[in-house]
């Protein structure tokens, strides 16, 4: 809804009228309906807009908006519902995020941004837009969310002064991007100068020796040198710290590494840049809205776990591939060897290729009903010479429980076939648990 919405009044009214509305209609007075027919009456003004017709008394299409009309109540208006995770919250832990949640695996998610896009049917998770900027994490959407808010705010009202925003992250984590994106879409629709300077390269401009008040200006200050803020408080830098109105940490697309818990996040976070850098680089890899790129070439550059300069890395390896006026993007197409070691750690390039490896003890459980499953089926007539040589597992060769092991590590890319996946749990409540594949299916 939120994209939609730019600077139109009314939209928490319509929330208010949409869940009255209902909630006096209904003698159970079901207070969860009434939410979510407020959001459908606000989400429903956001996307219609006001009305320009000079013959109508309102600005306001109340019948639309309200959903009396025929055409909003035919459109499919279904809300993403997910659980809160009070025990979690019960324990102190505020870093919680819906997507860890709500995504069964994240790799299959990720996949399917890339391949679709961020509005396929198969990505049902919460995001936030800021202009061409996607962001899925909660942490991240509420810090960009302040800070868009800081934005509007600044450009709403008369300034003298200008507002300072400090962006932290690793080398190659977006900071540029971001900043502009969020700042474009705060400024849509206002006489706004975008200009960048890198002080880096000593780029210092002088108007002679006359000082010049800067006026109303949004200063972003990529701090490359910390990759948060915290990190930046270490050092003897509260002076500038407190000269900050405003402050975000980018994450960027590498695997965070943390002692406290795996970051299997990054695996979306990266989907989206990764569409993005394809779109650019190739029109043509394109069919509709879906994406040909081959699995192995997906793998690489989808589950490596680290850039050595995050985006600018990804961004090399894909403008060095070569790709103009092809339609697919093979294996072939990728850089050479060598080319490729300079942005990332080669061996573990080639290994992800072949996809994410599974846990070894779940390695090791599934080749054994795989072995257990081929005895069953040699045991009909016909299969004579198979038997011989078979075993129990454990006195089975290392040679013989190798080839198991490695159909086991084929399971997950044959399920994806199938729109399936494997995982531990269900982490989604909507999610269907498989226990039957059909005859197709399996065939």
């Amino acid at each position: 809804m939120k994209q939609h919405s730019g600077n139109i009044p009314g939209v928490a009214e319509a929330f208010i009228a949409g869940f009255s509305k209902e909630l006096a209609g209904d003698d159970e007075w079901n207070i969860e309906n009434s939410i979510e027919k407020g959001f459908q009456a606000a989400r429903r003004l956001v996307q219609n807009g006001l009305s320009m017709n000079c013959t109508q008394p309102f600005i306001y299409n109340v019948k639309e908006i309200m959903g009396y009309t025929s055409s909003s109540q035919n459109k499919k208006e279904k809300l993403l519902r997910f659980p809160i995770p009070s025990d979690i919250i019960s324990k102190g832990q505020s870093d919680w995020s819906i997507l860890e949640h709500v995504v069964g695996q994240p790799g299959e998610i990720a996949r399917c941004i890339v391949t679709e896009g961020i509005q396929a049917n198969a990505v049902q998770v919460p995001l936030a837009r800021f202009n061409r900027l996607v962001l899925f994490d909660r942490r991240e959407i509420e810090l960009f969310r302040d800070l868009s808010n800081s934005l509007t705010q600044y450009f709403a009202a008369s300034q003298r002064r200008p507002l300072h925003i400090a962006i932290f992250g690793p080398p190659g984590s977006g900071k540029s991007f971001a900043a502009t994106q969020v700042a474009k879409a705060a400024s849509k629709g206002r006489k706004v100068r975008h200009l960048s300077f890198d002080l880096r390269r000593g780029n210092f401009y002088v108007d002679g020796s006359v000082a010049r008040p800067i006026g109303p200006a949004v200063f972003f200050f990529g701090a490359t040198g910390f990759n948060t803020k915290e990190k930046l408080k270490e050092r003897p830098m509260s002076d500038f710290l407190g000269r900050v109105h405003g402050f975000v940490d980018m994450v960027g697309p590498n695997q965070v590494k943390d002692g406290h818990r795996s970051d299997e996040l990054y695996l979306v976070r990266r989907a989206v840049v990764l569409r993005t850098l394809l779109e650019e680089r190739e029109e043509t890899l394109k069919s509709g809205e879906t994406i040909q790129i081959d699995d192995s070439v997906l793998n690489g550059l989808l589950l490596t776990p680290q850039y050595h300069q995050g985006i600018h890395s990804m961004k090399s390896i894909i403008s060095m591939s070569r790709l103009n006026n092809r339609t697919h993007f093979e294996r072939a197409a990728l850089p050479t060897k060598s080319q490729i070691k300079l942005f990332v750690d080669y061996k573990e390039w080639t290994d992800h290729m072949c996809g994410l490896r599974i846990d070894t003890s779940i390695r090791e459980h599934l080749a054994e009903k795989l072995h257990e499953e081929y005895g069953v089926k040699i045991s009909e007539p016909g299969f004579e010479e198979q038997k011989q040589g078979f075993g129990p597992w454990s006195q089975l060769s290392e040679d013989f429980k190798e080839s198991s092991r490695a159909h086991a590590e084929s399971i997950p890319s044959k399920l994806r076939l199938i729109s399936c996946f494997l995982d531990m749990i269900s982490a989604q409540p909507d999610r269907k648990l498989v226990e039957k594949f059909s005859e197709r299916e399996r065939f």
